[in-house]
Parts: C-alpha cells; sequence; structure tokens
C-alpha cells in the first residue's frame, strides 16, 4: 500500500520500517522517494496495465503520484542529493493517468539526472548508499531513460542511456571461457555451462552484498535491456552480453527453492526471460513483432512486463497466449519460443528464437486440447512468416531457424467442445482402500465433481460439485463389494460439459 512504501520498505515488530534498520545498519529510519516509484507507481502501475478499472488502486496510485510530485524539488530532484531514477514513476503516473504534468515533471527529474549523476559518474544505492547501486539504480536508469525516449523522441535521453548502459557493462561478470569439461558440486556431476557466471550482473552489491565469501546471487535481468540498447547502437557487445547472460540458464531452474536461494533466485526468472524473448523477437524482425512495455519494478531486475495490450506480429493484432503444455519443440534444446493469438481467436502464432550461430530444424508439436480450455482444437495450414515451415503429422511440424535467427509460424485455429472436459493440471487418487482422496485441479475455475462406478454396472454415483481451480473429495467405498471401482472427473464451462478418462482403484 502507499502508506506501506512511504513509511517503509520491510516489515519489522509490528511496523514498517527502512531496509536500513531492518537490517540493523542504522537507526535512521528514513525511506527515500525512490520506493514510492518502485511499489506503487510501478508494482501499482503495472496492475493497472492490466486493469484499469480497479478503483481502489487507482485511488492509491494517483494519491502516490501526487505525493512523489510534491516531494520533487524545483531543480527536478528529489530529498539526497537524489543521483537516481526516481523520476520515473512520474513517468509511469503520465501513461497511467495521461496528465502531461507528470511527464513535464518527469522530463525534469531526467534532466536533472543526466546533467548530475550520468555526465559525473555519480549514483546513490537505492538503500540511500552504495548498497543495491549498480543493479536497482544503474540498469533501472537505462530503462527509464529509453522509456522516456520513447515517449518524447528527444534524443538526448536515448544518448544518455546509451551511456549509461557502457557503464553499467563494466559491472557484469567475467569469467573463465566455458569449456567441455565436468565439474563436481556437492557430490554431483555439473557441466562446467551449468555452473558459469560469464555474462551475469550481481544480485546487488556495495560494502556488502550478495557477491561475497558465501557466493554471489547472479541474476540476467539486464539480457532484454542489452538487447534493446543494441537496436539503437548497433555495438555487437549488448548483443552478445544479453545472449550470454540468457543462453543456459535454463539449467538454474530447478523448482521453487526460496525467494533468494542460488541459482534459480524465486520467480524473477520468468519475467526476465519474457523480456528477453519479445525484444530479441522485436530486433530480429526488424520491428515486425512489437509488444508494448510496462514498468520496471526495479527492486527485482530492470526486465519489463507485457501481455497488458493487444501488440502486433508481421501486422496481425494479437494477444500475448502461452497455456502450459501447448508447445514442445523437440530436436534442439538452443530453440526458445514463444505463442500468441490474433485478437479475433482465429489463429495461433508460435515465435521460434535459435540461440545457436548455426540453423537448426526443429519439430514442433502443439497438444489440441491446450490452447482454451473444454476446447479441442484442429489446425489449418501454417504459413511461415519467417523462416519455413512443413506439416509432419496432424498436430506437428518441422520448423526451420536461422543462425541466431528467428521463424514465425502462423496456425488458423478451429474448435470443437472437449468431450473430456479441460486438460488436467493435477490429478491424483490416494489413501486407504474405502476411503480414497482424488484430488485434481485446473489452469482455469471450473464446475467440478467426482463420479466412482462398479466396472461392468453402468450406474456413477456422483459427488457435491463446487466451482474452483482445486478440488478434494474423499470417496466412502466401506460398502462396496467389488474388487475394483472406476474414477473419473466431470466438469462444466459455459455450455461445455466433460467427462475424463476413467482411472482404476482396487478396494478389496
Amino acid at each position: 500500500m502507499f502508506d506501506g512504501a512511504a513509511l517503509g520498505e520491510y516489515y519489522l515488530n509490528g511496523a514498517f520500517v527502512s531496509e536500513l534498520v531492518w537490517k540493523s545498519l542504522s537507526t535512521a529510519d528514513y525511506v527515500s522517494p525512490i520506493f514510492t516509484t518502485f511499489y506503487i507507481l510501478s508494482d501499482v502501475g503495472n496492475i493497472l496495465l492490466f486493469n484499469q478499472s480497479d478503483a481502489l488502486l487507482l485511488t492509491r496510485f494517483t494519491r502516490a503520484t501526487k505525493k512523489l510530485l510534491s516531494w520533487q524539488t524545483t531543480a527536478g530532484s528529489f530529498d539526497l542529493t537524489d543521483y537516481r531514477a526516481t523520476w520515473y514513476g512520474l513517468l509511469a503516473a503520465y501513461r497511467i493517468l495521461n496528465d502531461t504534468a507528470y511527464l513535464d515533471a518527469a522530463e525534469a527529474g531526467a534532466q536533472w539526472f543526466i546533467k548530475n549523476a550520468v555526465s559525473t559518474g555519480r549514483w546513490l544505492g537505492v538503500c540511500d548508499d552504495t548498497y543495491l547501486e549498480r543493479d536497482f539504480n544503474m540498469a533501472h536508469a537505462v530503462g527509464a531513460l529509453l522509456q522516456l525516449y520513447g515517449l518524447t523522441g528527444t534524443t538526448a535521453y536515448l544518448d544518455a542511456a546509451i551511456r549509461t548502459a557502457q557503464f553499467y557493462t563494466l559491472h557484469i561478470f567475467n569469467h573463465p571461457q566455458v569449456d567441455a569439461s565436468v565439474k563436481k558440486s556437492a557430490g554431483a556431476a555439473i557441466q562446467d555451462w551449468q555452473m558459469s557466471q560469464v555474462g551475469l550482473n550481481f544480485e546487488n552489491a556495495g560494502y556488502g552484498g550478495s557477491v561475497d565469501y558465501h557466493g554471489p546471487i547472479t541474476i540476467s535481468s539486464h539480457a532484454g535491456l542489452f538487447v534493446r540498447i543494441y537496436e539503437h547502437t548497433q555495438d555487437e557487445l549488448f548483443l552478445e552480453l544479453a545472449r550470454t547472460a540468457a543462453r543456459g540458464r535454463d539449467a538454474y531452474v530447478q523448482g521453487n527453492t526460496g525467494g533468494s536461494s542460488y541459482p534459480w533466485h524465486g520467480w524473477w526468472h520468468i519475467g526476465w526471460l519474457k523480456d528477453y524473448f519479445i525484444s530479441l523477437a522485436h530486433m530480429l524482425s526488424d520491428g515486425k513483432i512489437r509488444f508494448p512495455q510496462g514498468f520496471m519494478t526495479s527492486k527485482v531486475g530492470s526486465h519489463v512486463p507485457y501481455g497488458f495490450k493487444s501488440c502486433t506480429i508481421y501486422g496481425n493484432a494479437v494477444d500475448l497466449w502461452q497455456p502450459r503444455g501447448l508447445v514442445n519443440i523437440g530436436g534442439s534444446a538452443n530453440v526458445d519460443w514463444f505463442t500468441a493469438r490474433s485478437t479475433d481467436g482465429r489463429k495461433l502464432f508460435v515465435v521460434l528464437l535459435n540461440e545457436l550461430a548455426s540453423a537448426a530444424t526443429v519439430t514442433m508439436t502443439l497438444d489440441p486440447r491446450a490452447l482454451m480450455a473444454s476446447e479441442v482444437a484442429t489446425w489449418g495450414t501454417a504459413t511461415a512468416l519467417a523462416g519455413s515451415v512443413t506439416r509432419s503429422g496432424s498436430n506437428t511440424w518441422l520448423v526451420s531457424v536461422a543462425s541466431e535467427g528467428l521463424s514465425v509460424v502462423e496456425i488458423p485455429t478451429m474448435f470443437a467442445a472437449d468431450p473430456l472436459g479441460p486438460a488436467f493440471r493435477s490429478y491424483t487418487v490416494n489413501g486407504t482402500s474405502t476411503a480414497p482422496t482424488v484430488s485434481w485441479s485446473y489452469w482455469i475455475a471450473v464446475e467440478s465433481w467426482v463420479e466412482w462406478a462398479v466396472p461392468g454396472s453402468g450406474v456413477w454415483t456422483s459427488m457435491l460439485s463446487s466451482t474452483n481451480y482445486t478440488f478434494s473429495t474423499t470417496l466412502d467405498l466401506g460398502d462396496v463389494t467389488a474388487s475394483q471401482v472406476k474414477v473419473r472427473i466431470a466438469t462444466k464451462s459455459g455450455s461445455n460439459a466433460g467427462v475424463s478418462a476413467a482411472t482404476y482403484w482396487t478396494v478389496n
């Protein structure tokens, strides 16, 4: 909430406090204006991009914009001689509220920042000292200046973004070149590329931080940002650093190991990946793939969100649409992808990105039950808008992708009701023989219930229904004399009704 952001970043002993107090580094309980930029104008601003009809959040957001504007000095800066892009919150305010007073204030802040920080090399960490200086300030400033340039067309902002990005490259990790050797970690054999931190940035730095004797927490959130800088400069260093930060980092994803456990580092991973993919697709398509950017929430990296507004793929109006399990790419682990649907729902677009410096041909398989819940898709004739595509089966295609290039496949889609209902997210039957618990879940909210029957009887017993994403029902089979029962899940979603394939449970 706004009051919390203004009063403190962390909660301690029943109250919000500054990070320095929370970490026992200082008794000064001061919270600088940049936290209002981060936690309200960026975070809440992103929510409002997806849903501007949320009256409560809009009220909180508007209150915060007025407060941040009141804190700005006539020179354009904020408290503590603020060598940070705190003014970025005013840019977010302009985009959400469409009031040019906020754009004017953002420009005043940017001009002060360029003169006093970018041109002098002076920076202030997010915690009002050297903490979180480069990652959450410098990279944030690059993205803020780029977005301001995009809104105004003023080249001074672009020039400052490039200069700041060049400085930021000095804080990317250099390590020995990756080779084919195998190393040991906690007794497990690990490929050299799985452990390398070449091209990564530290999660935070200063007189303390993540780069210490505990081992660094490193991140790749600058990857998409560096692709965008490359587009403006054609400086290969930025593109190489972006690709180096992204390639092979899927080896880091070992499940949710917690908010800040190396090397997974929580929920940030999907954010920078999507930013990198979309930025790379924009660059490789010469701007024919274009998605509006959301706001950087730079206390968790310099990447930006997408998907709040329709966009274009080679002239087609589309929405980002990527259901779990829809696409499987076989033949190369180095070809990444993302998907979108035309705004009229009649076409699917698959964008494939080749991370290798050699051409690749992959098998693309689509699950017809995954595109729309409770419906089964059939596919029309695929067209390659970039690269080439050949159908190889009812749900498979061969797609060729150029060296470090992209292919874009457009596929017309038709739908029919799915007789099995929506695809499961999970389904288990466990417990004692006469009292098994059936647990299941979907990716959507749906009305659902369990049915069971003695094989051959043709009589199904229905349990109580409910509407949710996740479900659990315990069956009472104490009076069943048969050796087995059949169990299935029924659903109703709008006009579509479905029944899953039955599984068997041993009773006696």
